[in-house]
């Protein structure tokens, strides 16, 4: 849902990707298996318009940054030339 700018309630247990829901500040990250975090975690969000308007402009720029092809194949075919 990144291309689309709304914020992520993530359950993975992905360090990798809870680092980067954290860095890029794009959500909010649940305990997987705890259906309680996930009901707190997102009531928190519908409580609260800016935070989930911050969430979801984040999460759309950096869809735009890391995973939009326009700009991917060009960084790739930099390396590949260097």
């Amino acid at each position: 849902m990144q291309q689309h700018g709304l914020p992520v309630v993530n359950t993975q247990e992905s360090e990798e990707y809870r680092r980067l829901v954290n860095e890029y500040q794009i959500g909010i990250n649940v305990q997987n298996g705890d259906s309680k975090d996930l009901a707190d975690k997102i009531e928190i969000l519908y409580n609260d318009k800016t935070l989930r308007e911050k969430f979801g402009a984040n999460n759309r720029k950096l869809a735009e940054e890391k995973f939009d092809r326009k700009n991917t194949y060009r960084k790739i075919i930099e390396i590949i030339e260097s």
